[in-house]
């Protein structure tokens, strides 16, 4: 979670090509760890869909929207 951690901190700077390689190299692990439904591996496709709107890479955030679980229903 760290390696997420620093791709976030990454965003907030715009230092886009080091938070994007963080967090892919963060999501591969995490998804072969713990699998795609693991909260920690959404939360950080979540960030990667924060990452490309920051970008400015609306195509690639979508892709990654995609890869979330459809929203719960509100309580």
């Amino acid at each position: 979670m760290m390696l997420s951690s620093y791709g976030s901190c990454l965003t907030e700077l715009k230092r886009f090509d080091d938070a994007e390689r963080a967090l892919t190299e963060s999501h591969g692990r995490l998804d072969r760890a713990f699998g795609p439904a693991d909260p920690r591996t959404v939360k950080v496709a979540g960030q990667l869909v924060s990452l490309y709107e920051a970008w400015d890479r609306p195509d690639d955030g979508s892709r990654w929207r995609a890869t979330l679980p459809p929203a719960a229903p509100p309580s």
